[in-house]
């Protein structure tokens, strides 16, 4: 697999030569939307597998709408789609639509509601089990209110599927649109290659063409999401540890709030509340600059003298360790927790104030402020990956690198942005080192993970 990240949002690429071939008509398409997809690719399918639109459509659905493999695997175990579907030879190009038993002049019972019935009024779905128009309306009414799977014959065991057409013709086009919207809703949970934004506000759907390092999977709106689990990115820490991550930081967030939220000045002693993303602080009374993590002078917050990111143990009992990692890493957590939560806040102002100095360039101010957005976020989530690791680990000792250097130039950025925001070139210069430490800290992560597998 070939993957490259895209910082800004707008689009990433990536290539898996074993299967999601057909995802470059899945870019950007509305969840909405995602049946009509379905159906253009059955169509497709039905053509080059010389096969009905309706069997080719059902074997997709058995693939999970995975197209490749369903030309693929059709080739190969065609016998297992007719076994599954309850097809033979002699129906794969014929429709699969409901049928009459026969005439208004004979009479048969339904087994579901015991009635006697006229032939005209009894229906069966190529399997051959015929049920009474009444209690096929019931049963897809009934799928509709309460939908996992597609409708299915009434039958014990029989797997035969009832189409959207049958629907429209036996109840009607606004209860067939009802159930094409509830089958299109778990066609899309279900699929392999698309999956739902992560953003509630965004009705967009990723492909898997998507997928970046890390699992990380950009949307056109602007969110990333982790592919495996479909929850807001939280990379570098996978996806097994972050429940548990939250229930420790749950535990002890109460503490952290008010020490995040307003300190004293490091020399005056002065309260001083947080009002940007910004660690560089300035007090207001005596002019000291200091970083508002430690407290300590800014000047020495640069290249190796940088150790706001590590957990500090001198003098400290081994028992005393595990108690001091947790407080460090929920700590520094919770502080880019809050710098993110002032950012959201100050979001739209930050967008106006930046109109003016980059031209109304939509395109531009939204790539800077999702880089910014994008950098907090795997810095945040930095520190519980930091945390599973073994604390006096080669590994840790490295990633520590990686962590700072991204750290550091994220703080020279978020300055510039809030102080410095008419210097256009310079806030591009502090950008395009926030991209390459991204960058370098996620192939680190990736890198180590391979190392694991191997």
């Amino acid at each position: 697999m070939s993957i490259s990240i895209d910082f800004g949002g707008f689009s990433s690429s990536s290539s898996d030569e074993n299967n999601m071939v057909r995802n470059d008509s899945l870019k950007a398409i509305k969840d909405a939307s995602f049946y009509s997809i379905v159906l253009s690719y059955s169509q497709q399918a039905a053509d080059i597998l010389n096969i009905h639109n309706d069997v080719a459509f059902l074997c997709l659905q058995q693939c999970n709408f995975d197209y490749e493999r369903l030309l693929c695997e059709f080739v190969t175990e065609k016998q297992k789609f007719l076994n599954n579907l309850n097809l033979n030879e002699d129906n794969l190009n014929s429709p699969q639509n409901l049928i009459k038993k026969g005439s208004h002049e004979s009479i048969s019972t339904c087994n579901i509601c015991f009635c006697d019935i006229t032939d005209n009024k009894m229906l069966a779905l190529p399997c051959g089990h015929f049920f009474c128009e009444e209690c096929w309306k019931c049963m897809i009414l009934n799928e509709i209110n309460d939908i996992q799977v597609a409708a299915h014959c009434m039958e014990s065991d029989c797997k035969s599927t009832v189409l959207a057409k049958d629907i429209e013709i036996l109840c009607g086009k606004e209860i067939a649109e009802k159930y094409i919207y509830k089958l299109n809703q778990n066609s899309i949970s279900i699929a392999v290659n698309v999956k739902r934004c992560s953003n509630k506000n965004c009705n967009l759907l990723l492909s898997a063409d998507d997928i970046g390092k890390l699992w990380i999977t950009s949307c056109q709106c602007g969110q990333k999401t982790c592919w495996k689990c479909g929850l807001h990115n939280h990379a570098p820490l996978e996806c097994k540890f972050v429940n548990e991550w939250k229930n420790l930081v749950g535990i002890h967030s109460d503490n952290f709030w008010i020490s995040q939220h307003k300190k004293p000045c490091a020399k005056c002693h002065i309260p001083i509340e947080k009002n940007g993303g910004c660690n560089h602080m300035t007090c207001n009374n005596c002019k000291y600059e200091f970083c508002w993590i430690c407290g300590h002078e800014w000047n020495t917050h640069e290249g190796d003298s940088y150790e706001c990111n590590k957990a500090i143990y001198e003098n400290t009992k081994i028992s005393q360790i595990d108690d001091i990692r947790l407080e460090h890493y929920t700590s520094r957590f919770m502080s880019h927790k809050e710098s993110s939560r002032i950012e959201k806040r100050k979001y739209e102002f930050t967008k106006a104030l930046f109109d003016s100095y980059f031209n109304n360039n939509k395109i531009e101010i939204d790539r800077i402020l999702h880089v910014r957005n994008f950098a907090r976020r795997i810095l945040k989530w930095s520190y519980p990956y930091a945390y599973y690791l073994q604390y006096d680990s080669i590994e840790l000792k490295l990633f520590e690198f990686a962590q700072r250097d991204l750290e550091i130039e994220m703080e020279k950025l978020c300055f510039t942005m809030e102080h410095e925001f008419s210097q256009k070139k310079k806030i591009e210069n502090k950008l395009k080192q926030v991209e390459l430490r991204i960058e370098m800290l996620i192939k680190h992560v990736e890198e180590e993970r391979i190392k694991v597998k191997e």
